[in-house]
């Protein structure tokens, strides 16, 4: 049995479910918020570009609560298309997460992109991610649960974002992914979400950027996150946190479906290059110099042999 740690989302009810269906929906009001809202913390950068965003999707209604004082208490959100009338849902009500102050706190921690400067390079913001993304294991082997905790919710907000930038065939498996693992970005460890500030900068530059057309900046970035979900998998595994671990492995089949398309175009490009024939004679005077005894079956093999 998959033990739980009361830290999941709220099941849709069987009368959510039935409802859903009769409108053609695969999906709960509930559901279908969690992973709107999920998207627009992941493409925000404040509490009030969050708001923004909210109310500037199709389909949505948005409501600010106040304090008497005038000060923000939380928001909610509703569907415009919900038969009856719209049905409101604060974001504590939508996930743990997703209420006001949690995603307050994680805005917070946003690592701002360096100005454009004349003369200087802007950095790739789809490296930065790569990169940062690639650190994230070596991170879950400190002894730093809350760290650990806060890059797990980053690389979160990472998938939740990748829809809106990759081509449309990749779309269904991504969401997928990022619906599953968002299981595995909550427990009972209170996540620190400072030490992320980096991924999530590299995550909101992303979406301000045009996509690279080839491809394999993203599937790059796919192959740094499927290590990442491996090692999240292993980490919630020795802390016992059975239902995070099921949710990390659902989130890697998707992963995986979805670099086998994103990698297949970028390489196969690849695949079609040669090298320089003076790299090749050097790696080939290196490969005598290493390996004399075995250079000569290396050097000859068809797969790896150079054209004359």
């Amino acid at each position: 049995m998959v033990r739980g740690d009361r830290t999941a989302a709220k099941r849709p009810t069987r009368a959510e479910q039935e409802k859903a269906r009769r409108a053609g929906q695969d999906k709960t009001a509930p559901e279908r918020l969690r992973a709107t809202v999920r998207t627009a913390v992941a493409a925000a950068s404040s509490m009030e570009e969050f708001v923004d965003l909210l109310r500037h999707i199709d389909g949505v209604l948005v409501g600010i609560v106040y304090f008497p004082s005038g000060d923000v208490r939380g928001y909610k959100v509703a569907l415009d298309d919900d038969a009856g009338g719209p049905i409101w849902y604060s974001g504590s009500k939508l996930a743990p997460d997703l209420s006001f102050p949690k995603i307050q706190e994680r805005l917070a921690n946003i690592e701002p992109q360096p100005a454009d400067q004349p003369g200087r390079r802007r950095p790739d913001p789809w490296h930065q991610a790569t990169a940062a993304t690639e650190r994230i294991p070596h991170r879950l082997d400190q002894a730093d649960d809350e760290a650990s905790q806060g890059h797990l919710a980053a690389l979160g907000e990472a998938l939740d974002a990748l829809p809106l930038l990759a081509p449309q065939p990749l779309r269904p498996q991504l969401r997928e992914a990022a619906a599953a693992f968002e299981r595995a970005t909550r427990s009972r460890i209170q996540a620190e979400h400072h030490h992320a500030r980096a991924l999530r900068g590299a995550v909101r530059a992303m979406l301000r950027e045009p996509a690279p057309k080839d491809g394999a900046a993203l599937a790059m970035f796919l192959d740094a996150a499927i290590l990442v979900v491996i090692a999240a998998a292993r980490w919630h595994q020795l802390r016992h946190h059975d239902q995070q671990v099921a949710a990390a492995q659902q989130t890697l089949l998707h992963l995986q479906a979805a670099y086998e398309q994103a990698a297949a175009a970028p390489l196969a490009a690849l695949a079609q290059r040669r090298p320089p024939r003076q790299s090749v004679d050097r790696h080939v005077h290196y490969v005598w110099q290493a390996v004399p005894d075995h250079a000569q079956q290396i050097t000859e093999d068809p797969e790896i042999a150079y054209d004359h």
